[in-house]
């Protein structure tokens, strides 16, 4: 599945329409500032065979669509748009997974904009994806070097909403030390450039996700956002938390944890016992292949026991997922926060989720492991 998202700037020239809807490359195509009266939604709702959606303003200067190509979508359908055309949001079902799209132009302002992402907590679900012009900006790496780095009334909201439902910037993912932006813009001579398009998803569906990429055009001041979903990461890949997991008794084994982890005092013995148990395996479970891939091993080492996978999950995935909020956090900008004690309160408060695992198997077990993973990076 390949979903694009574009702020369109004004979509009413043919020759723009053609391009942008007609002539790219997309099964889904999610689109911010149309700029449609309804005369011209229902004319774009003839012309298009598959299934449409929209949401257009009275005064023409927003306007939501989101477009998906015919014959790849039959269960899909509406549950909320707004009258301002700022948000639109359907259902649909992809690898027999209900899914969540919704499609977001964040207003200008702060005030309203951090009011717009108050009111969106209420649509969030497990399996979603936020994408659109958010207005706003993350952390210093999404501005170029002539820009400034104000503070807002709205980021902070947002990030709650990052860490609240497990979502995941799923470009920064990608591209954890990338500098690339999706608005170009020329102020008083100077190029100021931004990444205020952002594809928020749940950490349940990242592992479908094959790539994520910006895409410049001719058509807009903002680049395609491309995300492609379906075949999974090659070669290792990225890993986030997912929540579902510790919902499962067999994921929170204390006795378990204590067998492996409790007489491992360094790092290095615990990832020698890990690939050990990796290299022994004897039993298949046909659902375990992602554990393997969670390693980052490339080789084919056969699948992991379904104890041996739980494990994992629960481990790597706190840790990856403590670390990528504590360096998206607005706080982990100033030089003068301490980072280590942000991360692990940070980590605290996401482990009390985590009812079945007693504070001292988190503390003497989870936080060696840890440390060495923030101090390290992202390598295992």
């Amino acid at each position: 599945m390949l979903l694009l998202s574009l702020n369109a700037r004004g979509l009413s020239r043919e020759e723009k329409v053609n391009a942008v809807i007609f002539q790219s490359h997309f099964d889904i195509l999610c689109l911010q500032e149309t700029k449609w009266d309804i005369s011209k939604e229902k004319e774009m709702s003839h012309k298009w065979k598959g299934k449409m959606f929209s949401s257009t303003s009275s005064t023409q200067a927003g306007g939501v669509a989101i477009f998906m190509r015919e014959g790849l979508f039959n269960n899909c359908h509406l549950i909320h748009k707004d009258k301002q055309g700022k948000l639109i949001i359907i259902d649909f079902f992809y690898n027999n997974k209900s899914c969540r799209l919704i499609n977001i132009h964040a207003p200008n302002i702060d005030t309203h904009r951090k009011k717009f992402f108050i009111g969106l907590r209420q649509w969030i679900v497990t399996n979603c994806i936020i994408i659109g012009d958010f207005n706003i900006t993350l952390t210093k790496s999404d501005i170029s070097n002539n820009c400034t780095f104000s503070e807002d009334y709205s980021r902070n909201t947002l990030f709650d909403i990052i860490t609240q439902n497990s979502l995941i910037d799923i470009w920064r993912l990608f591209h954890p030390g990338k500098k690339q932006f999706t608005r170009k813009q020329v102020i008083l001579g100077k190029l100021k450039q931004s990444r205020l398009d952002l594809c928020l998803i749940s950490s349940s569906l990242v592992p479908e996700v094959s790539s994520c990429l910006i895409r410049d055009n001719v058509w807009s001041d903002h680049s395609f956002l491309q995300v492609e979903m379906g075949r999974g990461i090659r070669n290792g890949g990225l890993w986030c938390l997912n929540a579902a997991l510790l919902q499962d008794e067999a994921y929170r084994d204390p006795e378990t944890l204590e067998h492996l982890f409790l007489h491992c005092p360094g790092c290095t013995l615990f990832w020698n016992k890990i690939h050990q148990i990796i290299n022994n395996i004897s039993t298949t479970d046909d659902n375990n292949w992602d554990s393997i891939r969670l390693f980052g091993i490339t080789s084919s080492l056969g699948h992991l026991t379904k104890t041996q996978f739980n494990l994992c999950n629960i481990i790597l995935s706190l840790a990856r997922h403590t670390i990528y909020i504590s360096r998206n956090l607005q706080l982990y900008d100033n030089k003068k926060v301490d980072r280590w004690k942000l991360f692990s309160g940070l980590l605290q408060n996401h482990l009390k989720t985590v009812n079945s695992i007693s504070k001292g198997l988190c503390e003497n077990m989870f936080g060696p492991l840890i440390k060495c993973v923030y101090f390290q990076g992202w390598s295992f």
